[in-house]
């Protein structure tokens, strides 16, 4: 039996968030894919229809309030499952000393499907 799930995918316009909408579109256990360009513009959608799934490109944070852009992120979503996508090591430590999962990117589809369909 297929779940279906809702996944938002926090990422600017462009090739990098349409590879993600594709790859999403792509798995039967996912109904919708919502999107948001900006971290606050994500915030709203959650706000109005919560998602089974969430993924953040770390680029979108701000550096200087990351910390609290991911306990907002974790207060939204508590049940929802997690990612945020790092491009350097810096983004990488400070996710993970938030608690919350990240994804190296140049990931591969088997890594991403793993990591958000748990």
């Amino acid at each position: 039996m297929s779940r279906h799930v809702c996944v938002l995918i926090v990422a600017s316009c462009g090739p990098f968030r349409d590879g993600l909408r594709i790859l999403f579109q792509a798995m039967p256990d996912i109904a919708q894919v919502a999107l948001a360009d900006t971290f606050d513009n994500g915030v709203k959608l959650i706000s109005q229809q919560p998602p089974d799934a969430i993924v953040v490109d770390a680029d979108l944070l701000d550096p200087d309030l990351i910390t609290a852009q991911l306990e907002q992120l974790k207060t939204l979503t508590p049940h929802a499952q997690q990612l945020i996508i790092v491009h350097t090591q810096t983004q990488q430590q400070r996710v993970q000393s938030a608690g919350l999962p990240a994804l190296l990117a140049g990931f591969t589809a088997e890594d991403l499907f793993a990591a958000i369909l748990m």
